[in-house]
């Protein structure tokens, strides 16, 4: 089991960090989390995908290619669709992210965590988080797998 885990976190670390390319049509997580009844949940995406969205060249100048409003508008729409049990959403935090391919070097993400509010009370304990590609699509969440680990 334990040697599962270490190569496992070795390949994703070669897959994200760009030093083995994904092979076309493999989707890999971009961000995997276990809440607290153990169930894990993944964003993944394919090397295709994210090819097809705008490269941006980080230099401490140059805009991203979608603003942080319009990921903000296109994120908050989702999540409020996702959940519309809650009343409402506030942004707790967001980052830009690399999306670690190197077959689409140049490719960055943002990730927007929201708190939710229901009946007046804000919510914690739940994965409020929308992952918005520079073009300006969500990468759905979805269960990770036993073999996808």
């Amino acid at each position: 089991m334990k040697l599962h885990l270490i190569r496992s976190t070795i390949l994703l670390a070669l897959v994200l960090f760009g030093f083995v390319p994904a092979r076309a049509g493999c989707e890999y997580p971009i961000r995997s989390f276990t809440d607290a009844n153990g169930k894990k949940t993944g964003y993944f995406i394919s090397g295709e995908r994210l090819a097809a969205t705008p490269e941006w060249v980080f230099d401490g100048t140059t805009l991203p290619p979608l603003s942080l409003p319009d990921a903000y508008r296109i994120a908050n729409r989702w999540i409020a669709q996702k959940y519309p049990k809650m009343d409402s959403f506030r942004m707790r935090s967001y980052s830009v992210d690399e999306g670690g391919n190197s077959g689409a070097p140049n490719r960055w993400y943002y990730t927007l965590d929201f708190v939710g509010t229901m009946d007046g009370t804000e919510v914690y304990g739940g994965l409020f988080m929308a992952m918005v590609l520079m073009d300006g699509t969500i990468v759905e969440p979805r269960e990770v797998k036993p073999n996808e680990d």
